[in-house]
């Protein structure tokens, strides 16, 4: 895919995964969008991205949905369209089954997964609208095999997968 002047969204780009696919879409020329949600943190990883001239740092809490579109409107008044959104917001939670706490089982969710659907459902549209779009959801190995001590965290994986390919088989229905 020729990236010189598409617009990438990035969830989760302060730092690791969600920063390392900023500075590639960056250094294949395109106008990247970094979100996390300190916005301190994010501009700290544009700085580290570079290219200060094509990415813009904003604070986004995935699991509000107003935040979501707020971004997602800052982007097209700045760029004017969004051709790549990533879901990479996300973090983990090592605890057993029967023990876990059920309220960071929750949080664990509504970051990694229903953070990616709510993002999915406001991007979406504006996809629709401009005819093309491409949605990247980052997942796991823990996706497709459960491991002891992380089954919230595989949970939201399996589900994100599940999520991801059903959106895909309604964009070609």
């Amino acid at each position: 895919m020729e990236l010189t002047g598409k617009v990438a969204v990035v969830t989760g780009a302060s730092m690791g995964i969600g920063e390392a696919i900023a500075k590639i879409f960056a250094e294949n020329g395109a106008n990247v969008v970094l979100l996390s949600r300190d916005a301190g943190r994010a501009e700290a990883a544009r700085a580290r991205v570079g290219f200060s001239e094509r990415t813009l740092a904003l604070a986004c809490d995935v699991r509000h949905r107003e935040e979501i579109d707020r971004v997602i409107s800052l982007t097209l008044h700045h760029l004017e369209h969004i051709d790549i959104w990533v879901n990479n917001a996300g973090h983990g939670l090592i605890d057993s089954v029967s023990r876990m706490d059920m309220a960071a089982c929750r949080d664990l969710f509504e970051t990694n997964l229903f953070g990616a659907i709510a993002a999915m459902q406001a991007v979406l549209p504006v996809m629709k609208q401009q005819n093309s779009g491409t949605i990247i959801n980052i997942s796991s190995v823990a996706g497709h095999v459960p491991l002891a001590y992380g089954g919230a965290y595989s949970g939201t994986k399996f589900a994100l997968n599940a999520m991801g390919k059903a959106a895909q088989t309604e964009m070609f229905t």
